[in-house]
């Protein structure tokens, strides 16, 4: 469908966060946008280099503020008493 759109999809398969942890896995999301990187350049009209990349920093405690409000998350996890009712 992307062909027929004229649409360059650039796919980023994120391995787990779960096997990798935090760090490993933005090195992975890195490895990939470097990986393709003269694409994203050409199809964006951007000039992005591998070091710009490697230089993006995430603030871990922060990644996620303002997407969801804290008490309510703390409440909701509150009410569960068997950890296997997350899954």
């Amino acid at each position: 469908m992307c062909k027929e759109k004229n649409i360059c999809l650039v796919i980023i398969d994120e391995e787990g966060l779960d096997k990798r942890g935090f760090d490993g896995y933005v090195n992975n999301i890195n490895k990939k946008i470097i990986e393709n990187i003269d694409l994203i350049n050409i199809k964006t009209s951007t000039s992005i280099t591998r070091n710009k990349v490697l230089s993006i920093e995430i603030d871990k405690k922060d990644i996620f503020k303002g997407l969801y409000d804290v008490d309510k998350l703390n409440k909701i996890c509150q009410s569960y008493t068997n950890y296997s009712k997350f899954y």
